[in-house]
């Protein structure tokens, strides 16, 4: 079934979070929000461009998460399920870039929306609440496989201890590598506020990391995967055109770009990595994987559900 769309495409830009009074206070956040349910950046004087595009009612775009990318020997319990090595990372990369995935940004996914079939895949990386192990990390990896990313920061966060500082968000940025996305002033569950208080903390992060980066903010994350209409709605208000959660799965609808679901990054391992992504190609036997790579080259690897 096909529907007809019609988008528009404001550029964007973005803010980060709160104080923590300790070490552990990221590590806790970073778990509650993952058990709960649920080209560079341009300057904001662009202006929006709008187009049509005949969509299909369901596509596969397999979204992943991260939250800490290090070591985990000095991760808690807690914690240790939202931490991915480097070396695993790295990996996760190769694997893509061998498979002919192409790395897109969140925001970019409205204009991914076109019915022909895509000569390749797309999946977008996304990271949560801008920590420092990015910059440390992530940020080189992106560069040497040249792989895009959607860094959710909280303004309030920006400069204190385990998280980025704003020379640092300034030099990922320039890169072009990665865009920045909005996750409330002070990663607040924004379900328990008021609509006042509520659209406070999804528009002042839009506002304060377009004006301290000089870019414009399209896409957002909720906070602990909380939201409800009433969020959503704020939003879209608030100028956002794209907003990830924490339900899993990788079938996206355009109807619900404010609600895009999502994959732990911990799920792209092992031996059933790409059916957790909703890769439905056959992997290929060690005889002919040599043999068959090149004839494989640009063709699509996963269906668009319909």
């Amino acid at each position: 079934m096909k529907i007809l769309l019609r988008f528009r495409l404001p550029l964007c830009s973005i803010a980060t979070l709160i104080v923590c009074s300790s070490t552990a206070l990221p590590y806790a956040l970073a778990a509650w929000e993952l058990a709960s349910p649920s080209t560079p950046q341009t300057s904001s004087s662009v202006s929006s461009t709008s187009f049509i595009s005949s969509v299909s009612s369901s596509f596969t775009l397999p979204t992943l998460t991260y939250h800490y990318v290090e070591s985990a020997q000095r991760a808690s319990k807690r914690s240790v399920a939202l931490i991915t090595s480097p070396v695993i990372f790295e990996k996760q990369l190769l694997a893509l870039q061998e498979r002919g995935y192409k790395t897109i940004f969140v925001s970019a996914v409205p204009g991914h929306l076109v019915s022909s079939l895509h000569p390749s895949p797309a999946i977008a990386l996304t990271f949560d609440d801008g920590y420092q192990d990015f910059y440390v990390n992530v940020f080189p990896l992106l560069k040497k496989y040249q792989a895009k990313a959607t860094l959710y920061v909280v303004p309030a966060f920006i400069g204190k201890q385990g998280y980025l500082t704003q020379e640092e968000l300034k030099d990922i940025v320039a890169s072009g590598l990665v865009e920045i996305g909005a996750h409330t002033l002070h990663h607040k569950n924004l379900v328990r506020l008021s609509s006042t208080a509520a659209q406070k903390e999804i528009a002042g992060s839009k506002e304060e990391l377009e004006r301290d980066f000089g870019v414009t903010v399209t896409s957002f994350a909720y906070p602990f995967g909380a939201h409800t209409p009433r969020i959503e709605a704020l939003v879209g208000e608030a100028g956002f055109t794209t907003a990830v959660t924490t339900q899993r799965g990788w079938d996206q609808s355009p109807e619900s770009l404010l609600i895009l679901k999502r994959i732990p990054g911990l799920a792209f391992v092992g031996t059933r990595k790409w059916k957790a992504i909703g890769d439905t190609a056959k992997e290929p036997s060690p005889a002919t994987a040599t043999s068959s790579s090149s004839s494989a080259a640009g063709k699509p690897l996963h269906r668009r559900l319909n």
